[in-house]
């Protein structure tokens, strides 16, 4: 370690022995200052750097996330199931999902936050028919 570390790991020692101390005492930091002859000023701006090197040590380092390039607009395209006769749609941009089910004169829309429960009662009614 140099000198210039090891002056510097000295002095965070001998602050962190004072800001515990001011702790212990129960005083305010205003008359512990005054009494042990420390500037208040010093006293928060060592207080400050100690929390700063401490919180860096402890979080861990940002790691930068690569987001994905946007998604160009397009215009949802329908897929026709031949197995029978449902649609479904699907909003790319919005990552929506809807799904439509016709047969004959009868279309029932189900999407994203239709409840499971609605599709469970729908599709026994729809067995039951």
């Amino acid at each position: 370690m140099d000198s210039t570390k090891v002056t510097r790991q000295v002095k965070m020692t001998t602050w962190a022995n004072f800001i515990r101390q001011q702790q212990a005492s129960g005083l305010n930091v205003t008359i512990w200052c005054e009494q042990n002859n420390i500037s208040k000023t010093q006293f928060y701006y060592w207080k400050r750097k100690l929390k700063n090197e401490y919180l860096e040590q402890q979080l861990p380092d940002i790691v930068p996330v690569l987001l994905p390039d946007p998604i160009q607009p397009s215009v949802p395209a329908p897929v026709h199931h031949s197995e029978c006769c449902t649609t479904c749609t699907t909003d790319v941009i919005n990552t929506n999902f809807t799904m439509k089910i016709s047969v004959q004169d009868i279309t029932l829309e189900i999407t994203q936050n239709t409840p499971d429960v609605l599709i469970s009662k729908v599709i026994k009614a729809v067995r039951n028919a």
